[in-house]
């Protein structure tokens, strides 16, 4: 199919009724014609052939449902012209003033926490101490490899990163990225903005399913920007994140001192290949339902006790969301991390706990 071009016009609105006709007439046109052609294949040809008569089809069809669709966001568009009232004009409400007893640390820090991604389940605020802890020019291998923001930032300050995934839509997105990330997000860009959440839960269930590596690569980055977990399974449509910074580090994203490592057959237990294991799992949990396949196909499945029993040999750096058992561990030394990033010794102000034997 041939590349599309979006375009923008206006009509008079007595004109839309005559418009929206003739797209429809248009649509129906290329509907019967299509019907046509088909009686005139009275069977599919099982070789190179057949295959590319259904490709054709679709393709069409594919046509068909986006002339459709342009045709449904009209009318749309016009149904809700005329049943919304005309809106009054908001006046302007100051937002409400910091408490006194904030401090300017605070301020920055509450003001982070409603921008960042904090609902991520992988995501961490130790990146300072984890800098400490990790020497420069030792091979570290991430595991589970997932938004590479700590791995990104490690390996371009003179540390080598193994970024390793058993997930093979995390290791595919992360190929391509790599590959060529410009035409990941031009494919991305142009695909935004998801307006309706129905949009959105029907790519969540399709994206895979597309045939071109990098336009699922472009789907993948979207879904995961959209959603309010940052993951592309679940979590709500908020489309917040996704925003000319973040479309602009794709477009110029480039990785040194990385290499990406895909667990095909074996596991995490089976190849260790650095110096220094990291893990950042998130949240802790016993292995009671160590069984149970991930939630979505993006996650890997992480068995926390038998990996922390497992690594206690060899040097390791586990980042958990604070969970009070985990003081508990008297395998490794611990840390534990404050909202600010910065190390703490009260256990009521631990967002985060580090256990590693890195000494």
């Amino acid at each position: 199919m041939g590349q599309r071009v979006n375009i923008q016009y206006s009509v008079e609105l007595e004109e839309l009724q005559g418009e929206v006709n003739r797209l429809f007439d248009k649509t129906t046109t290329e509907l019967v014609s299509l019907g046509e052609g088909w009686g005139t294949n009275e069977f599919v040809p099982m070789d190179v052939a057949g295959i590319e008569m259904i490709d054709g089809i679709r393709q069409r069809l594919t046509r068909l449902d986006i002339m459709l669709g342009d045709i449904h966001n009209i009318v749309q568009g016009y149904v809700r012209f005329r049943s919304t009232p005309p809106e009054e004009t908001p006046r302007a409400v100051a937002p409400p003033d910091p408490p006194e007893s904030e401090s300017m640390e605070d301020s920055i820090a509450r003001f982070k926490e409603l921008i960042s991604e904090k609902n991520l389940k992988n995501s961490t605020n130790s990146l300072a101490v984890l800098r400490e802890l990790i020497p420069k020019g030792s091979v570290v291998e991430s595991y589970p490899f997932y938004d590479g923001n700590v791995e990104f930032t490690l390996s371009q300050t003179d540390r080598f990163v193994i970024g390793t995934t058993d997930s093979p839509v995390v290791f595919e997105f992360w190929k391509f990225a790599m590959d060529d990330p410009k035409r990941i997000s031009l494919i991305a860009d142009k695909l935004f903005p998801i307006v309706e959440e129905n949009t959105f839960d029907i790519l969540r269930k399709k994206w895979f399913t597309y045939k071109d590596p990098y336009t699922r690569s472009a789907l993948f980055f979207l879904l995961n920007r959209c959603s309010s977990m940052g993951m592309i399974s679940h979590g709500d449509m908020d489309t917040k994140n996704y925003n000319p910074l973040a479309i602009g580090n794709l477009r110029t994203f480039e990785a040194s001192n990385f290499h990406l490592n895909f667990l095909k057959e074996k596991t995490i237990f089976d190849q260790t290949s650095g110096e220094i294991s990291l893990f950042i799992p998130g949240n802790y949990c016993y292995d009671v339902m160590s069984t149970m396949p991930p939630v979505g196909i993006e996650e890997s499945h992480f068995r926390h006790v038998k990996t922390l029993k497992h690594f206690v040999k060899q040097k390791s750096i586990f980042v958990y969301k604070f969970h009070k058992s985990l003081l508990n561990n008297k395998n490794y030394d611990r840390i534990l991390i404050d909202q600010h990033g910065k190390r703490t010794d009260n256990r009521d102000n631990a967002k985060e706990i580090i256990l590693h034997n890195v000494r």
